[in-house]
Parts: structure tokens; sequence; C-alpha cells
């Protein structure tokens, strides 16, 4: 049976599923940061609290309202 994952990039990957963006969208939305920096963020290749941070509360926020529905 598969394990349900719970690192940030699958949940980044999950949120942005449920609201219809790709990476590319999310980035361009957010402003200051290219694809390829977030992409190495969610892959721990590069760190950036100030990146983690928004991409935390994206997340929380799409959880948030998936719940709530």
């Amino acid at each position: 049976m598969p394990r349900i994952k719970r690192t940030r990039k699958a949940r980044f990957t999950s949120a942005l599923a449920l609201t219809g963006m790709t990476q590319g969208d999310w980035a361009r939305r957010v402003g200051e940061v290219s694809r390829v920096f977030l992409n190495r963020v969610l892959n721990e290749r590069e760190e950036s609290a100030r990146l983690t941070a928004k991409i935390d509360a994206f997340i929380e926020s799409v959880e948030a309202q998936a719940v709530a529905a």
C-alpha cells in the first residue's frame, strides 16, 4: 500500500493541484522568485527562510479551505 507523503514539496504539489496552478504560475503570482529557485528550495538544494514561509503559508491556506469545504 502506498504511503501518504507529508513533505513540504508533496504538500505544496497537492495545494497547487487543488488550486489548478503550476509551480511557474505560483512563482509568478508571488513575484521576485523564479520557478527554478522555487524548485531548488522545494528539493532542499537551496535555503530561503522567506520563500519557505511563503510556501508554508500557501499550503496552510489551501489546506484550510479544503477542510472547510
